[in-house]
C-alpha cells in the first residue's frame, strides 16, 4: 500500500507571506504532542484488544513475539470520530485473466468542520489473493486405504488425506487446492477490503500514529495473512520485514526461546539434539525445525520445512505462477517417527 499525499499547497493562501518557509508554517509542537496524548488516552481508556477470548473483536491487536500494536478498522473509526475526520473513496476496477478482479482504492480524508483536505492513501485488493482464489477440493485416489489409517488418522489428516464414504463404499481421498469456481461472488468483498485497507492505513498516516501502531490492517485475518507471508519469506531471520520485537531483555522470540529451553532442561531432554533435523528430501538442503518441545506442532504444520524458498515453490507453466511444492519438501511426524516416551499422542496412535 502506497501513500499519495494530496495536501500540497498549490498557491499561496491569503494571510501567508511570500517569504514563508516550512518553519513559518510548522504545526505547534504542543498541539502535536496533545494529539498523540489524545490517541493514547483513547487507547488506554476505551479500546479493546482483539484476542482469542473475545473472538478477535477489538480496536487493535498484539501478535505473539511482538510488543507493537496493529491498528484495525474499529480503532481507525474511533480516531476519525475523535478528530472529526471524513473520507471520500474513489475506486479503479482492473479486470484480470480468468474473471479475476483487482480493485485499487484511494481514500481522501478531510476535516469535517472546515472541509480542509488532510491527505490520501491508496490500497489494493485482488481476487487472486489466496483467501479468495483457492478452495479446498477433495480428489479421489486410485489407491486402497492404508492399513495403518485408523491408528495414524491424525498424521494422514495433517497431510491432507482422508477416508470417505461414497455410494456405500469407502474411498481414499486427498485434499488439494483448486481455483474458486464462483470467483465473482467475491467481487463485493474485494471492493470492501480495498476500502478498509485504504481507510485504516490513511488514518494511521494522517494522524502520525505510526509510533503507536507498527502497522494498519483491515481486520485480524488480514493481519495474520500478512505476518504469515512475512514469516514464510524469511523464517526466523530477524529481517526488517518482521514486526518489532520487545526492546527489554532481548527480543520476544529470544525470550520465548530461553523460557522454552529452560523448561526443557528441567522437565525433558532437548529433542532437537536427540533427534537432529534431517535434510530436505527434495534438495538435500537444511530444514527449519518446527517441533515444540516434546510435542509436534498442534496446528498441523510440517515438523520440518525446507529453508530454501526456491525448493518450496515451483514455477507452474499452466498458471504462470509460483506454486507450493508442499509435501515434496515437508516432513511430517508419520514420515519421521521418533519414540518419545511420556508424550504419546492418542490421536496419532504413537
Amino acid at each position: 500500500m502506497n501513500a499519495h499525499p494530496t495536501n500540497a499547497i498549490e498557491k499561496r493562501a491569503p494571510g501567508i507571506p511570500a517569504e514563508a518557509n516550512l518553519s513559518t508554517l510548522a504545526y505547534d509542537v504542543e498541539e502535536c504532542l496533545r494529539q498523540k496524548d489524545l490517541i493514547n488516552k483513547l487507547l488506554a481508556e476505551q479500546w479493546i484488544e482483539a484476542k482469542e477470548e473475545n473472538g478477535f473483536k477489538g480496536h487493535y491487536g498484539i501478535f505473539p513475539g511482538t510488543t507493537g500494536k496493529a491498528l484495525y478498522k474499529p480503532g481507525a473509526e474511533s480516531i476519525a470520530m475523535l478528530f472529526r475526520i471524513g473520507v471520500r473513496y474513489s475506486n479503479d476496477f482492473i479486470d484480470l485473466p480468468n474473471d479475476h478482479l483487482m480493485v485499487r482504492t484511494t481514500a481522501e480524508f478531510f476535516h469535517i468542520p472546515t472541509g480542509s483536505t488532510l491527505g490520501s492513501f491508496s490500497a489494493v485488493c485482488s481476487s487472486r489473493e489466496g483467501k479468495y482464489r483457492w478452495r479446498n477440493i477433495w480428489s479421489t485416489l486410485d489407491e486402497p486405504i492404508p492399513e495403518d489409517y485408523r491408528s495414524n488418522k491424525g498424521g494422514y489428516k495433517s497431510r491432507g488425506f482422508r477416508a470417505w464414504m461414497e455410494d456405500g463404499s469407502w474411498i481414499w481421498q486427498k485434499k488439494q487446492k483448486g481455483e474458486n469456481p464462483d470467483i465473482a461472488d467475491q467481487y463485493n468483498t474485494i471492493l470492501a477490503m480495498a476500502e478498509k485497507r485504504a481507510y485504516v492505513g490513511g488514518i494511521r498516516q494522517i494522524t502520525a500514529a505510526s509510533d503507536i501502531f507498527f502497522a494498519a490492517y483491515a481486520d485480524p485475518d488480514d493481519a495474520r495473512r500478512d505476518l504469515n507471508n512475512r514469516e514464510d519469506e524469511d523464517q526466523g531471520s530477524g529481517s526488517p520485514n518482521n514486526p518489532p520485537k520487545s526492546s527489554q531483555g532481548g527480543s520476544g522470540s529470544n525470550q520465548k526461546r530461553s523460557r522454552r529451553e529452560s523448561s526443557s532442561s528441567q522437565e525433558e531432554p532437548i529433542w532437537s539434539e536427540i533427534y537432529p533435523t534431517p535434510n530436505c528430501p527434495k534438495c538435500n538442503g537444511p530444514m527449519w525445525d518446527n517441533r515444540k518441545g516434546a510435542k509436534h506442532n498442534p496446528d498441523g504444520r510440517a515438523d520440518f520445512v525446507c529453508k530454501d524458498r526456491n525448493c518450496r515453490y515451483e514455477w507452474d507453466e499452466n498458471s504462470g505462477e509460483w506454486v507450493s511444492s508442499q509435501y515434496q519438501t515437508d516432513i511430517f511426524r508419520a514420515q519421521y517417527p521418533d519414540d518419545r516416551s511420556g508424550s504419546q499422542d492418542p490421536e496419532l496412535g504413537f
